[in-house]
């Protein structure tokens, strides 16, 4: 892993890296992978001008060994799709894709604003009430 940070060419979305026997290769990436690459060189504090470094200081480039243990630590958290699972791994995929879609449409609205009418109805309908109870307790 000898890529460095200027190696990469983010206009382009491109960067060189060398193969077997110091074979020169021109490797492109995405937009997506971009914007990822941008966020974590901006969140390093380190000085080093390897583009993977360790996690821990002194933050040295990342090594091979390095690269397989993440890999490793991935793998292990990831959801394989086999026979046995595919048809539930699927539906849900399909519900949460659902329920992402139509989530702005279940949004429950509160009551429409007062009108003038409403306040005039309800001051009349309040004083209906005040009276009638005035007249029951003068009985």
């Amino acid at each position: 892993m000898r890529l460095n940070r200027d190696d990469i060419a983010f206009d382009e979305r491109e960067c060189v890296v060398f193969g077997k026997g110091d074979k020169e290769r021109m490797v492109y990436f995405d937009a997506r992978t971009k914007i990822h690459l941008q966020n974590y060189l901006d969140s390093r504090t380190d000085g080093n001008e390897a583009l993977f470094v360790s996690l821990k200081a002194p933050h040295n480039r990342m090594k091979i060994g390095g690269i397989e243990l993440r890999l490793r630590e991935l793998g292990k958290r990831l959801k394989w799709y086999t026979n046995e699972n595919i048809d539930q791994m699927l539906m849900e995929r399909h519900l949460n894709k659902k329920a992402r879609r139509s989530s702005h449409k279940n949004h429950i609205r509160g009551p429409r604003k007062r009108t003038n009418e409403d306040d005039e109805r309800f001051a009349q309908s309040f004083e209906k009430l005040v009276l009638m109870a005035q007249s029951k307790e003068g009985k």
